[in-house]
């Protein structure tokens, strides 16, 4: 019994001393009257303001720890906000005497009658500060203003006068729309930038908003694709709210073809959270009212053939701008932008020759690689030997210092086979000219060899049937050559090429209508048959045509042949000089 009691007398002051609070940075002991005093100190005795906080009690009294009478929440902010002053640390658990403080003051002038115990949040850190609160505004759980959009304008664009051109109203709209709405027009709800990858898409969207001088919100659609339902509607709703209480503001979408593809027409289907989600979009378009300020969307996609008409009508996309890969003009104006500080020794118009078909993109990466490897040679400043072997990496892929185990008949093989795409493009009269050919330490798993050609400047969505046929007879005059060089005896190099040959026929039945006959690309079996049949047709002539033609240039083909073996590599000047010494 007695080491009973001497063990209680050892703990319980030891869990009552748990229990008391304590001030200061140091945890000494705080007492009743100490209590009071910090209290009257800081003037929150007064209870007549009692109903000041009758709202902040009523929310905290569905908390679960009870730690002090209802003044002692907004006393213990005003002692966060002065550091100098002693500060309580909360105990977990009200102690006795804090209880009987209460029923002491209940039956004086100025007590507390009608007490209402207040319930904090817990556990709250003992002697830390609350975090500023964050701007509901300007940022959410999933999205946020970008601050950096001050920073473009359309100087930062290379190019592209029309788009510029379209989107310049657009600003001056915004800007200044009473000029616009007493003629009773409205700002585009959305504007479509469509176009192949790599063009500056979304680089033109954010010089839109700097040069407008509104907000910005930038999202991919890609954010909005859940597998949970209701998750992609409930992100979409939150965008808005952040967009339309940041008004005049630009919401911009890349990657639309993500959010915006056609909706099933199966009903209830595995797609159908994605779909929801875009009924919540065109929805929520729909809603913007002019109270509601100045909100733009903007979107960006290289897939405008998937995307649902509902999606892309006027209403909601009221413009589409078509952002193509550039042309001389641009190319030029994207050069100039970003040669800057760069160590250039060459003619920017030699870069434009050689860039043709490359998007903004490319043209960015072969000034900055062709940058780093002279400066890795020790070769500053960057010249054309450069930018060409850049551009070759880029189109033929990387190249192979380490000696290959390649026979020579092997080795003859290959330079077979290119030399009959290069006799191929050399008689044709519509095709690119090639500027080189080469066998020549390319890694054996992307290419044996190789036929670089520069391209024209000319539209790609254009084209004749005569120019599609070369391109055809260029890519089977490789098979064509092994097979007036060995007979039967061809190799499986040609397989790329004939898979390319395929496509490029395909699309001349299917597409543009340039097959024997017009045929409709329906899938019954009779036209599937039809397509079949004149696919076979193309082929099987424009092959025979290009056997002919390596057969009546054997002598050609054997002297590039054996000069190739030699040299490995020849450029344009060498290749006009053999070929017109063989005439």
């Amino acid at each position: 019994m007695l080491k009973t009691r001497l063990l209680y007398a050892m703990i319980l002051p030891i869990i009552c001393g748990a229990f008391r609070p304590q001030v200061g940075y140091h945890k000494n002991p705080l007492s009743s009257s100490s209590y009071l005093e910090c209290l009257e100190k800081r003037g929150h005795l007064n209870y007549q303001r009692r109903e000041r906080s009758t709202r902040q009690r009523k929310s905290w009294q569905d908390r679960r720890t009870v730690i002090a009478p209802h003044q002692f929440g907004n006393f213990t902010e005003d002692l966060f906000a002065h550091p100098e002053e002693p500060r309580i640390s909360v105990p977990i658990t009200l102690p006795v005497w804090a209880n009987a403080l209460t029923s002491e003051y209940e039956s004086g002038d100025n007590g507390l009658r009608n007490q209402t115990q207040v319930r904090f949040p817990f556990p709250f850190p003992r002697n830390a500060r609350p975090s500023p609160k964050k701007s509901v505004s300007s940022e959410n759980n999933n999205f946020r203003l970008e601050d950096d959009t001050s920073l473009f304008n359309f100087t930062c664009v290379g190019g592209y006068p029309e788009v510029k051109k379209e989107l310049a109203q657009i600003i001056d709209f915004i800007r200044r729309p009473e000029n616009y709405t007493r003629y009773g027009v409205r700002l585009p709800r959305g504007v479509l930038l469509e176009g192949p990858t790599g063009n500056g898409k979304t680089l033109i969207s954010k010089c839109l908003a700097g040069e407008a001088g509104v907000n910005f919100v930038s999202c991919a659609g890609s954010e909005f694709t859940e597998k949970y339902i209701g998750v992609g509607a409930a992100r979409i709703r939150e965008l808005f709210a952040l967009v339309k209480s940041n008004a005049p503001c630009i919401l911009f979408i890349d990657e639309f073809d993500a959010l915006g593809r056609k909706r099933s027409s199966e009903g209830e289907s595995s797609n159908s959270e994605r779909d929801q989600t875009l009924n919540q979009l065109l929805v929520l378009m729909d809603g913007f009212q002019p109270n509601e300020g100045t909100v733009m969307i903007m979107a960006a996609t290289n897939r405008r053939d998937v995307l649902d008409p509902a999606a892309i009508r006027p209403g909601r996309f009221d413009k589409i701008i078509h952002v193509p890969n550039p042309d001389s003009v641009t190319r030029k104006a994207i050069i100039d932008i970003h040669s800057t500080n760069k160590p250039l020794n060459f003619s920017t118009l030699d870069l434009v020759k050689i860039t043709n078909g490359f998007n903004g993109a490319q043209i960015e990466n072969i000034l900055n690689e062709a940058t780093l490897y002279a400066i890795r040679t020790n070769s500053l400043p960057v010249n054309m030997t450069h930018l060409q072997s850049v551009r070759e990496r880029i189109l033929v892929g990387q190249s192979s210092s380490a000696p290959r185990n390649i026979s020579d008949k092997v080795l003859r093989r290959i330079a077979t086979h290119e030399v009959g795409h290069l006799l191929m493009a050399l008689q044709s009269s519509c095709y690119d000219r090639p500027s080189k050919i080469s066998i020549d330490s390319i890694n054996p798993k992307q290419s044996l060899g190789y036929v670089i050609f520069d391209a024209d400047e000319s539209d790609e969505d254009f084209m004749l049937r005569e120019y599609i046929q070369d391109k055809i007879k260029v890519l089977l005059g490789g098979r064509a050559a092994e097979e007036v060089m060995y007979g039967t005896s061809v190799s499986s190099g040609a397989v790329s090429d004939l898979e390319k040959a395929f496509i490029l026929a395909k699309t001349m039945v299917m597409n543009y209508g340039m097959g024997t006959k017009l045929i409709f690309p329906y899938l019954s079996e009779i036209y599937k048959r039809q397509i079949d049949e004149n696919i076979h047709v193309i082929l099987f002539h424009l092959y025979g045509e290009t056997l002919r033609h390596i057969r009546s240039n054997r002598t050609k083909l054997d002297t590039f042949v054996e000069i190739l073996l030699v040299k490995k590599t020849l450029e344009w000047e060498e290749i006009k000089t053999i070929y017109d010494g063989i005439i």
